[in-house]
């Protein structure tokens, strides 16, 4: 059944006879019946869509703004650093340069590195250190020592040892690289600090014999000659260094001077000489957000870390290790950021055991591969001989 249009406008009240007029005045072209059954039913849908707009606009309008001014929770940012580091694959030529109290020895190695589970490390300098390899397959470690020409399990209380009289221990090689599998991370806040800043004055490379930032040329140690091995066969672990009996062809005071001799000055100034945009140098102030990580169980090493993050590239600047009570472990300070690819890495890093005397390990990357192809006989044992 049609309904005409007088029929619509047939209320006599004063309300619908000047909705009729202002429709008419209006539209002119609107007087017949069935364009103003079409102008209504148009007036009624631009009503309906109208309310529609202002229920939902506040959401429209606010949601990209609330985007933008979100922060990242510090589970996000921990997350971010592990993808950063992190690859399926990595080959890496690096050394570590330990800086005892009175002398400084360099040890470089090469690692193969497959996701978080199987690493390949070959020692390759100096000559005593040289074949010696290990091999970590999850939660195993091997060693192979050229000296006893033996393969030995690393395990239990030998964790705690060092890795050849640097700071590092067997338990830190042993660590999930991913820290958001172990860590749970809260956001403390922000920081302006510089690149280096956090070692102290102690250890800012203008003492004799501290020799940060040292050239590697090993020079101290190329005087040293093997005298005698081990009376008796040592016991499973790592080869006890106090059982190798090395002769000093140097004078004590030749042996006091040589580190100051062949050092490299580690200022902010000599960083930046060679800076670009690819580097980023000693002494360069970067603005971090400061973590707190807390173990996700009893079984991790260190039950609680503090973390300064670069808030632009995603890399740890300087860490602090401690334990349950509160005691500071290990320190590690980021000297340099070099960029490898499409990554940012940190290229210098100072490693400080705080309960050990020396002034830390620090450790150069001299090259690294992210996504290398990797034989797979590499993560063997039979690779180890």
């Amino acid at each position: 059944m049609k309904m005409s249009a007088d029929k619509i406008f047939s209320d006599n009240s004063a309300r619908q006879k000047l909705r009729r007029n202002i429709y008419r005045n209006i539209y002119p072209a609107a007087r017949t019946p069935g364009a103003l059954i079409i102008i209504d039913f148009l007036r009624l849908f631009a009503v309906v869509a109208l309310s529609a707009v202002f229920l939902f606009c506040p959401q429209i309008l606010v949601q990209p703004a609330a985007a933008q001014t979100q922060k990242l929770s510090g589970q996000d940012i921990l997350k971010r650093v592990d993808d950063n580091i992190t690859a399926d694959n990595k080959i890496m030529t690096a050394k570590m340069i330990i800086h005892l109290r009175r002398a400084s020895r360099t040890v470089e190695f090469k690692s193969y590195i497959q996701g978080t589970e199987k690493a390949f490390t070959e020692y390759l300098a100096p000559p005593r250190e040289r074949g010696t390899k290990m091999l970590k397959l999850g939660n195993q470690l091997w060693m192979y020592s050229p000296w006893t020409e033996r393969t030995i399990l690393i395990s239990g209380h030998m964790l705690r040892q060092s890795v050849m009289g640097s700071d590092l221990s067997y338990e830190d090689m042993m660590e999930d690289p991913r820290l958001s599998n172990s860590y749970t991370a809260e956001l403390m806040g922000e920081e302006v600090i510089r690149l280096g800043e956090g070692l102290g004055p102690e250890q800012a490379g203008d003492e004799p014999g501290i020799g940060i930032g040292s050239n590697a040329s090993n020079k101290l140690f190329a005087d040293y000659s093997l005298v005698s091995g081990p009376a008796e066969p040592e016991p499973p672990g790592e080869p006890g260094y106090e059982n190798w009996r090395y002769e000093n062809l140097r004078t004590e005071t030749e042996e006091y001077q040589a580190p100051e001799i062949n050092r490299e000055i580690a200022s902010p100034q000599a960083g930046q000489a060679g800076s670009s945009s690819d580097v980023v140098a000693r002494g360069t102030e970067v603005s971090c957000w400061v973590l707190e990580l807390a173990a996700r169980s009893e079984d991790v090493a260190y039950p609680r870390r503090k973390l300064w993050v670069d808030r632009e590239r995603f890399v740890v600047v300087r860490e602090e290790r401690y334990a349950a009570g509160g005691t500071l472990l290990k320190k590690t300070e980021v000297l340099s950021l070099k960029r490898f690819g499409k990554r940012w890495v940190p290229d210098r890093a100072v490693f400080k055991d705080m309960l050990k005397a020396g002034e830390g390990t620090e450790f150069v990357i001299d090259s690294i591969e992210f996504d290398a192809r990797i034989p797979d006989y590499i993560f063997t044992r039979a690779a180890l001989k």
